[in-house]
């Protein structure tokens, strides 16, 4: 499967699917990529995993500034603080969200 279709699968919610999914690495190079893609499906709520929540923050606020992110998918972004060495910041941070994306499922598919 290549990289396009499987990011295209991850995107389609429907009623059995979870509408909320969690991105790990949300700030990073392929973070930032990964949420953008999944923010384009409307009925999809991405909860973005960052160690530096106020820096996540200010990239979010720079999208919307200059129309990389909508204002819709700016509200349907919630910005959450992880720090996957930190066993105990992880539940919170996935919260209720139905799926979770860790980037090494994208970086493999990559190579």
């Amino acid at each position: 499967m290549s990289k396009s279709s499987y990011c295209h699968n991850v995107c389609q919610a429907d009623e059995q699917v979870a509408s909320q999914v969690f991105v790990a690495g949300a700030t990073g190079r392929l973070g930032c990529r990964v949420v953008l893609e999944l923010l384009r499906n409307k009925k999809l709520k991405v909860r973005a995993g960052a160690r530096n929540p106020e820096e996540a923050r200010n990239l979010v606020k720079t999208a919307t500034d200059y129309g990389i992110l909508t204002g819709d998918a700016a509200r349907r972004l919630t910005v959450v603080p992880v720090d996957l060495e930190d066993e105990d910041s992880i539940a919170p941070a996935v919260g209720n969200a139905g799926r979770v994306r860790p980037l090494l499922q994208y970086l493999l598919l990559a190579i």
